[in-house]
């Protein structure tokens, strides 16, 4: 009878953190001044009771992840207009205290990259970003979450190595990246302006709908996408952390100046093969010098 006993409550403990989840969106935003400090247990719907057990469902329906989303709402001028808007993500910090000990995650993933110039710096580097449009909301029929009729746009993940049945406190604060906006696209597209940041923590059906959409990015200056297939072997031209640098003469053929400094481009090849040798994606990394 104990024996009967003991399997009962495992079923059952195994049935909560298994329990049908939906998608849901923040009280807290990622604010005007491009600072986002989200306290995971206040969600936007007082229908929605936010514990560990919830975060623990919300981490296994994502293979180990807890994946964000997070509404691009930026000022439709210059390079970017209602159908690409971009931001850059200069640090995301999630801070999660699990019986009495707090551990942090900083290696944010985000589906695209970019290479930018931060206000003050002296040379470009490499930012996460996310891309998305003005203003359009989600219909998607299948959808049972307060994803539907938002204007949520892009990812960002961290991988989470412990169980977050017991954790008492969670947030995620993000800092948007102050871009050197004088210098012109690419700079000028990933700046913050304009408003407010929704947030929302999506579940793995929701991920793989959003990224799918890839809202805006298909208009967006020098995105690196992320994500390839991890089946491929691939090899990068000059190497995996090196470019290639062209650099052109706008009176060419004519001598003038001489000096090739009017245009200068690196630029990166990486050709993507199968196990067989068989080359089936072939994709280039470029920006301005």
């Amino acid at each position: 009878m104990k024996r009967c006993y003991l399997v009962i409550a495992i079923l059952f403990v195994n049935s909560v953190v298994k329990a049908e989840i939906h998608t849901f969106l923040f009280q807290d935003v990622i604010k005007s001044s491009g600072v986002g400090a989200i306290n995971l247990y206040k969600p936007a719907s007082s229908s929605v009771a936010v514990d560990g057990l919830l975060l623990e469902a919300f981490r296994q329906d994502n293979q180990g992840s807890l994946v964000f989303a997070v509404d691009v709402n930026e000022a439709s001028d210059g390079s970017e207009n209602a159908d690409s808007q971009g931001l850059a993500i200069k640090s995301a910090v999630l801070a999660l205290t699990i019986d009495g000990v707090e551990y942090i995650y900083t290696n944010v993933l985000t589906r695209t990259q970019v290479f930018l110039m931060e206000e003050g710096a002296t040379e470009r580097q490499l930012y996460p970003s996310l891309i998305g449009v003005a203003g359009s909301a989600l219909t998607s029929p299948h959808m049972k979450s307060e994803l539907t009729g938002t204007s949520i746009d892009s990812t960002l993940k961290f991988m989470v190595d412990r169980d977050l049945s017991n954790a008492t406190k969670a947030s995620l604060t993000i800092n948007l990246l102050n871009t050197e906006t004088s210098l012109g696209d690419p700079e000028s597209f990933y700046d913050y302006s304009n408003g407010y940041e929704q947030v929302a923590l999506l579940t793995a059906q929701d991920v793989s709908y959003l990224e799918s959409l890839a809202r805006g990015v298909a208009y967006a200056p020098m995105v690196i996408l992320d994500g390839e297939p991890q089946s491929l072997q691939w090899t990068y031209y000059p190497s995996s952390d090196s470019y290639y640098v062209a650099a052109f003469e706008d009176l060419y053929p004519t001598r003038g100046d001489y000096d090739f400094n009017d245009l200068v481009v690196a630029y990166q090849v990486k050709v993507g093969a199968d196990n067989n040798g068989n080359v089936s994606i072939i994709r280039g990394n470029g920006f301005l010098i």
